[in-house]
């Protein structure tokens, strides 16, 4: 089987009680049936690894790093790289901060945004320096 990830879509979705028109990339169910292997194969890395080690595959986990900064949810995103991000990748581009932060716990879109960036960026994998060396 060859494996093709989805593609980025244009979707309607709710900002602050309002529906405004908004990029999708792929989410987590488009990926179901596809082993951990299979998306090894796509961003090179084991996702469900690198969220054991990072999060104990927990999307509620909130760390103290030793940079003195909060890391947040399953990938441990810090603030500032998962606002620029976010803003980059263009998957809530209408969010304000508050969006942004109730996102930051979502699983699907912690998954989504890695896909992006392990996909993306040559290296990416750095953010996860720590578990992916």
């Amino acid at each position: 089987m060859v494996f093709a990830p989805p593609a980025i879509t244009t979707e309607y979705v709710l900002v602050n009680g309002n529906s405004v028109k908004g990029l999708s990339s792929p989410s987590v169910s488009d990926f179901e049936g596809y082993s951990s292997r299979v998306l090894a194969d796509v961003v090179g890395y084991d996702l469900e690894k690198l969220a054991k080690c990072e999060s104990s595959n927990n999307p509620l986990v909130v760390i103290l790093d030793s940079n003195n900064r909060y890391s947040y949810g399953l990938f441990q995103y810090q603030w500032l790289t998962w606002k620029s991000k976010m803003k980059e990748y263009q998957l809530a581009p209408y969010a304000d901060d508050a969006d942004l932060m109730n996102l930051i716990f979502d699983r699907n879109t912690q998954i989504r945004l890695t896909l992006l960036i392990l996909r993306n960026e040559v290296e990416g994998w750095q953010h996860w320096y720590n578990c992916l060396k």
